[in-house]
């Protein structure tokens, strides 16, 4: 359910990713931008990069912008413009009038049981040999999505914001990556068993979540986890949740 608000707990400002939702239903088209200016006008943004669908990004076009903040994620409506003059090929969106908060869960999620590795990344870490410096937690999986994991959590090892590396190698299987990268969104128990939300970080948001960090630094490994990989674990969740119905599980 949508629920109206006219603001959001922070305001919009460069560089904060959108994602730009084109038509409606299986017909509409998902595009990423980053904001790159913020003017009388409108907001200008980086050239939108197609993502998946079939509506097609059109100047003059109608469409709907997402963006996210920690307690959830937020949308409001705009058209596409592009600048006639000045910057060449950027384009702008006209000004939001009104933002709804919608449902911080944006992917679909399914039970399931797995081993997992877990450890904090603690400040100002350097990353040789990372695997034989970083404590493990051995743990398993509640449910699985695209956005993130819910894991059994030994208590007092993680805490909100904290920075963790997963391990899954389960998911090798499906040619996915299996070390990521992730941060501690909640903590809380399950039937008496502490349990932890975590939020997969994506390649290109690794520098805000290991600030003073250059992207580079971070092992090849962990820095496999782009928004195609994500989608592609979009697709094995839905795969997995139509399995499970066949089996009657769901």
């Amino acid at each position: 359910m949508h629920t109206a608000t006219s603001h959001m707990p922070e305001p919009l400002k460069v560089w904060d990713k959108l994602t730009l939702v084109v038509g409606e239903g299986n017909e509409s088209g998902v595009y990423m931008a980053r904001i790159e200016d913020i003017i009388n006008g409108g907001i200008i943004i980086t050239e939108p990069e197609f993502i998946r669908g079939k509506s097609l990004l059109r100047e003059n076009l109608d469409i709907i912008v997402q963006v996210t903040r920690p307690d959830a994620v937020y949308q409001f409506s705009t058209r596409v413009r592009r600048l006639k003059s000045g910057r060449r090929g950027a384009v702008v969106l006209t000004p939001p009038r009104r933002y709804r908060r919608v449902q911080r869960r944006m992917f679909v999620r399914i039970e399931v049981c797995h081993r997992v590795e877990y450890a904090v990344v603690p400040s100002e870490f350097t990353w040789e040999e990372w695997e034989r410096r970083l404590r493990w937690y051995e743990s398993r999986t509640f449910d699985l999505s695209a956005g993130g994991v819910l894991v059994q959590m030994e208590p007092g090892s993680l805490s909100i914001a904290d920075v963790v590396v997963l391990r899954m190698r389960w998911l090798e299987k499906a040619g996915l990556p299996a070390a990521l990268l992730a941060t501690c969104r909640r903590v809380s128990r399950r039937d008496d068993t502490p349990v932890a939300g975590l939020q997969f970080i994506l390649a290109d948001e690794l520098e805000d979540y290991l600030p003073g960090t250059s992207g580079l630094l971070i092992p090849t490994t962990l820095r496999a986890f782009t928004v195609h990989a994500q989608n592609d674990l979009s697709r094995y969740v839905f795969n997995e949740q139509i399995e499970l119905r066949r089996k009657g599980l769901l």
